[in-house]
């Protein structure tokens, strides 16, 4: 029996409006148990290192900054639109200078203050009135989208949110939960967490603490709710979540090589990225049976035994390396093609 592995994208939990409508998840399987947990089981890097393709460019300039595990040369909106796809440093000119005048539109309202809570508020609300307008898209992680268009998910809106804020000094960072990337702003009295995809997060009883007390019963098992994984992520890893989420889109088209390429150059920004590593070893599986599909059983064989070195308890490629060996002993002739 063949299995097909699919993970959730980062983007398909949401709040639509005030109340929101949260989108089912595809059919999601833990990549491993804990004992092969990236921290600690078998090195993924050999694997992440041949699958992620020749880089050069503004992508290499990305990279060669990551390599002390941080973006020091790079902004992180530099980065994401080169994660996005960006190749053209005039393009790269091109929205920085929207980023401006965005910056610049804002400070002329003269509604910024002294307090770091309220020109948090005045910048949630800013950014959705004048920038995120044309509503929540499931796959518009491309910041390019955003800015041209209006149209977000929670890692463009995030990303977004974080760029102006450092402009304007207040201090925040991305979140991450399952399958769902957010805000938090350091606040003198505690932070205040900011639900980017919702445009009447700040409306809810008109306090923003409140809002963020209400993300259990808004948000499900999927949102901040005490128990489900959370972890604040820097600006690298908010970058390694575009490539995941390029790699889910590229995984969903059956570009297989491509997918991979995008996983493994997330999990080099994020190593430690779960998520990055199970949608790695997603790709590798579903790969292989397409492979075994066109009679290519070699090769179907080697991306899996490769896979096996990564995480030997990885239930579909144990079942699946057993069915391209069938296939291929009770072939025709038994060779690849």
């Amino acid at each position: 029996m063949i299995r097909h592995v699919m993970l959730p994208p980062l983007w398909y939990c949401f709040l639509a409006g005030l109340l929101g409508l949260l989108i089912p998840t595809v059919g999601y399987s833990e990549p491993s148990p804990p004992s092969i947990s990236a921290e600690n089981g078998p090195s993924i890097r050999p694997l992440v290192d041949s699958l992620r393709g020749p880089l050069a460019g503004l992508e290499q300039s990305l990279f060669d900054d990551a390599a002390d595990g941080a973006l020091d040369r790079l902004s992180l909106f530099e980065a994401a639109l080169i994660a996005d796809g960006v190749v053209q440093p005039e393009v790269l000119r091109h929205y920085q200078s929207q980023l401006d005048r965005l910056v610049e539109e804002l400070q002329k309202t003269g509604r910024l203050t002294d307090s770091t809570q309220r020109n948090a508020e005045i910048l949630f609300q800013f950014l959705h009135k004048h920038a995120l307008r044309g509503g929540y898209r499931l796959s518009a992680t491309d910041l390019r989208e955003s800015l041209d268009h209006g149209r977000y998910n929670c890692v463009s809106a995030t990303v977004l949110y974080l760029c102006l804020a450092q402009r304007l000094g207040i201090r925040c960072c991305g979140l991450q939960s399952t399958g769902h990337a957010l805000c938090r702003v350091f606040l003198p009295d505690g932070p205040l967490d900011m639900e980017t995809t919702c445009p009447g997060w700040l409306g809810l009883d008109h306090d923003p603490r409140r809002a963020t007390g209400a993300a259990p019963k808004i948000l499900g098992p999927a949102g901040v709710d005490g128990t489900a994984p959370v972890r604040e992520v820097t600006p690298l890893e908010l970058t390694a979540m575009i490539y995941y989420n390029r790699g889910v889109d590229l995984l969903r088209d059956k570009r297989y090589s491509a997918a991979a390429a995008a996983n493994a150059k997330s999990l080099t920004l994020d190593p430690l990225s779960r998520t990055a590593r199970g949608n790695l070893l997603a790709t590798i599986n579903n790969w292989s049976i397409a492979l075994g599909e066109q009679s290519r059983f070699a090769e179907a064989a080697d991306l899996l035994r490769r896979g096996l070195a990564c995480d030997p308890y990885y239930a579909p490629f144990i079942q699946n390396i057993a069915y391209i060996q069938h296939r291929w002993t009770t072939s025709r002739d038994g060779k690849n093609r």
